[in-house]
């Protein structure tokens, strides 16, 4: 990571307390806290899958323990995080395919779904039997997929056909309960469907005019989750169907607009990214693809090599500016072995998407049984981008075999963008049955998805020295006494 793009700037603390009886949102002082000698509500805790844990009830806190702060070192080692980094390619109709690209090294896998045998008829149960076995392979690799639906690979101009837009919305309806059931291994899906390689462009069945591409999309839509973002394939499709740029003030909602972000398929190919973006109006396009990717999905592939842009030294800057979270590691190959030999390929896998470091953390100095402490950590993202997906960040009190979690509530991860510093601020109360012994603080990312809460392939770690349990997938903040 270059410093001088980085953007640090101090982010909301995450705090909700009942303040005499009444709740309140907002960054509160530590010290504040600790002198107001008012009765807190520690809250009732639950795991990743929503369950309430262990004896975190609701009780009278009383006044807060005194504290002190552990420090971290920050570490540059290359590690796995869910959801980011380079990814290689498959078909996901194949559970081998999906096999051989996730035992490559990485934590996304693209899959496809070619449906060019159903063009004009209706997916039959043993392809989507085929298709769930490819879902139930990444899930048992550890690995979460990019998924896209395509009627043909092409060629440019002259494309094999695509459906109708009938066809296209009934194969959307079938595939609706796998991708429903399915989705806590689905990062996040492209629009995909229409033209050429689903690139949006030399549709066969006149899908790319905005009446038809807003209704793919609006398909699309009713079948993913709503915690799901599909991407589109240029700026200016979005712009034409949505209008202005996301904001923070409209980002991270369940509109549309909120949940539809960009992929790039001939990123750094060109002046123009062949054609991604108009050619009298680039730098315009990429501000708004930058201003959007703060808060959608970025990634993609490249396309033929173009020194000018594709060498490494501007293949990071556009990364930066663009919040990728993720690149194709198959394609180019002659572009990303120029990554490899110009030395800048183990950068990119460090920094593409998050990469959250802790700063801080703010624990008590001793532990008393039934007394409730504030534990502040500080972190930093020092990625290109944010968390993609929402998780559940917890604090846990670990005393021997019992974890304890304590819920920030609120505390949403797609929130933390790159360049900024974040404040989490929760109170937990130590069990009244303690007992004697050390007591050890930790962060824990885990999955949202029930299914997927308690494998650690799916745990985020931080980029520190020493503090990562790859036996329990949490992020040690220290241990008291």
């Amino acid at each position: 990571m270059i410093s001088k793009h980085w953007r640090y700037s101090i982010g909301m603390c995450s705090l909700v307390l009942a303040l005499g009886g009444v709740a309140c949102n907002g960054a509160v002082g530590t010290q504040a806290l600790r002198d107001s000698g008012v009765a807190f509500d520690a809250g009732n805790a639950s795991d990743a899958g929503g369950n309430t844990a262990d004896s975190a009830v609701d009780v009278d806190a009383g006044p807060l323990l005194p504290t002190t702060v552990h420090t971290f070192a920050v570490s540059g080692e290359n590690f796995l995080n869910p959801e980011r980094g380079f990814y290689h390619t498959s078909h996901l109709n194949n559970a081998s395919s999906v096999m051989d690209a996730a035992n490559e090294g990485s934590s996304l896998v693209y899959a496809d779904v070619r449906l060019d045998d159903y063009r004009e008829s209706e997916i039959p149960a043993s392809f989507l039997n085929d298709v769930q076995e490819g879902l139930d392979a990444a899930r048992a690799e550890g690995v979460k997929i990019v998924l896209r639906f395509l009627y043909n690979e092409g060629p440019y101009p002259d494309s094999e056909p695509d459906a109708s837009l009938s066809w296209v919305q009934s194969h959307l309806r079938s595939f609706g309960p796998l991708i429903r059931d399915n989705v806590d291994v689905i990062a996040v899906m492209q629009a995909g469907f229409i033209g050429a390689w689903g690139e949006w462009h030399t549709s066969t069945n006149n899908l790319t005019t905005p009446e038809n591409e807003r209704a793919v999309l609006e398909a699309i839509l009713a079948e993913l989750p709503e915690g799901r973002a599909v991407q589109i394939r240029t700026p200016m499709e979005k712009e034409e169907l949505y209008g202005a740029a996301l904001t923070a003030a409209t980002a991270w909602s369940s509109t549309p607009a909120a949940r539809i972000g960009h992929h790039n398929d001939c990123f750094l190919s060109s002046e123009d990214d062949v054609g991604t973006y108009p050619s009298d109006a680039v730098e315009m396009w990429k501000n708004y693809v930058a201003q959007e990717t703060l808060y959608t999905p970025m990634g993609g592939e490249t396309c033929d090599p173009f020194p000018e842009r594709s060498d490494c030294a501007p293949a990071l800057e556009e990364m930066e500016r663009l919040h990728f979270t993720y690149i194709n590691a198959d394609y180019h190959p002659d572009i990303v072995s120029g990554w490899e030999s110009g030395g800048c390929r183990e950068t990119m896998e460090k920094y593409l998407g998050y990469r959250l470091v802790m700063i801080d953390a703010e624990l008590p100095t001793e532990i008393v049984a039934g007394a409730s402490t504030l534990v502040r950590i500080r972190l930093r993202n020092d990625g290109y981008a944010a968390p993609i997906n929402s998780r559940p960040v917890v604090i846990e009190v670990v005393a021997g075999t019992r974890r304890i979690p304590f819920v920030i509530e609120g505390e949403d991860p797609r929130r933390w963008l790159p360049g900024t510093e974040i404040t989490l601020e929760r109170v937990v109360q130590m069990p009244a049955d303690i007992g004697s012994g050390s007591v050890t603080f930790t962060l824990a990312l885990h999955d949202a998805a029930s299914a997927l809460a308690a494998d650690v392939r799916y745990s985020m770690r931080t980029a520190n020295t020493g503090t990562w349990d790859a036996t329990n997938g949490v992020n040690i903040l220290g241990t008291v006494p």
